[in-house]
């Protein structure tokens, strides 16, 4: 698996992951392809979503 950079948060310390699975497609996708999108970057090592 690809390692994804982070970076540390001022707010607490914790990493976060820099790349990150957008969801602003929705309206223009169904629920269910973005269902799955979101499942596979889950297996793929994504940590970070932006809904």
């Amino acid at each position: 698996m690809i390692r994804i950079p982070e970076v540390r948060l001022s707010s607490g310390g914790k990493p976060m992951p820099r790349i990150g699975m957008g969801t602003a497609v929705y309206p223009f996708a169904t629920s269910e392809a973005m269902h799955v999108a979101i499942l596979r970057s889950i297996e793929l090592g994504y940590r970070h979503f932006d809904t």
